[in-house]
């Protein structure tokens, strides 16, 4: 057994303290874009007065990468194109078990390009805090209204330090409402598949809400925007059904 001495200890603690100091200051140097309504977020968590309500969407979320801390809602982003400048985002976050649910429409401000936190100034962050980030799902779609059905664009979300810019991530991790073995997910440009089919997986331990497979799209690393698909092909009784996700997509 190892002992740790009165050095090793202070050396640790120093680390931590930078960690923390370093994360702070990235998170102060990155721009924020704003809720588009002035007040508080819309949020439901079970136990508050109201019950969250379940989550009825194919598509759940979509990020960069996987998660394997804990969640924090301060640290959720995206990397802007520079299109996206001047338009309108909807942001839904929902946790796998359904407890957890926000949706809220955000105004990206004109010139507005690269990476970027949401303001999410949630009053459960003691409570979020405590769930697994891996078990997060949030789907930032490009829209003038999150009562809109027809998405512009999806932007893939960075949660915490987990996330990438298109060029440098190797993965895209899309959560859907389905079985794993009955979908089969791929990235698309025009008809052509970029890369191999995702590995679409699920955990029948948890309790399984707002999606049920996690399908992870290997990303190839010379990936630059526009003209991308999310392409789900879904298995039902008869026949299979298409779902095509734009991803980069320019809505004028």
């Amino acid at each position: 057994m190892k002992v740790f001495n009165k050095t090793d200890r202070c050396w640790q603690v120093a680390l931590c303290l930078a960690q923390l100091l370093f994360c702070q200051i990235a998170q102060a140097q990155t721009p924020t874009i704003q809720l588009a309504m002035p007040g508080p977020m819309f949020e439901r968590l079970i136990g508050d007065s109201s019950p969250s309500p379940v989550v009825g969407n194919f598509v759940v979320g979509m990020r960069w990468g996987d998660a394997s801390n804990f969640f924090d809602p301060k640290s959720i982003g995206t990397t802007l194109p520079a299109y996206v400048g001047g338009h309108s985002v909807c942001v839904n976050i929902a946790s796998e078990d359904g407890r957890y649910f926000a949706r809220n429409l955000y105004r990206v401000p004109p010139g507005a390009t690269g990476l970027t936190l949401l303001d999410t100034p949630t009053k459960y962050y003691d409570a979020l805090k405590h769930f697994p980030a891996a078990n997060m799902a949030v789907m930032i779609r490009l829209a003038d209204s999150c009562e809109t059905s027809h998405p512009g664009g999806f932007l893939p979300a960075n949660i915490g330090g987990s996330g990438s810019v298109p060029g440098s991530a190797p993965a895209l991790t899309v959560f859907v409402n389905a079985d794993p073995e009955d979908i089969q997910v791929r990235l698309m440009r025009g008809d052509r598949a970029v890369g191999a089919a995702a590995v679409c997986s699920t955990d029948p331990s948890h309790i399984r809400i707002a999606f049920t497979s996690r399908c992870v799209v290997s990303v190839p690393g010379d990936l630059v925007a526009g003209g991308y698909t999310i392409e789900i092909a879904k298995q039902e009784r008869f026949k299979t059904e298409v779902t095509r996700i734009p991803l980069f997509r320019d809505p004028s």
